[in-house]
């Protein structure tokens, strides 16, 4: 899967992501990254390291409440 297939799939998904597909585009965004900041091209490093934050945030925000609701779950069944 190329990037702009999983930039698309997260961004425009409004279901919970498979967070693997996270670790894929942030390990690319990163590669596009470290290529961009090589060839100094400044607006678009500064592009894809906020792209990166926030693939970062919003994974952690899926952790976050996957964890919440397993939680819960548990809680209930007791």
């Amino acid at each position: 899967m190329n990037l702009n297939d999983v930039l698309n799939q997260l961004l425009l998904s409004k279901d919970l992501i498979d967070l693997e597909l996270y670790d894929k585009a942030l390990d690319q965004i990163n590669d596009h990254l470290l290529l961009n900041q090589k060839e100094n091209r400044e607006e678009v490093s500064n592009f894809l390291w906020k792209l990166k934050t926030i693939f970062q945030i919003k994974k952690g925000y899926i952790q976050t409440f996957s964890l919440i609701k397993n939680k819960e779950g548990r809680v209930k069944l007791e």
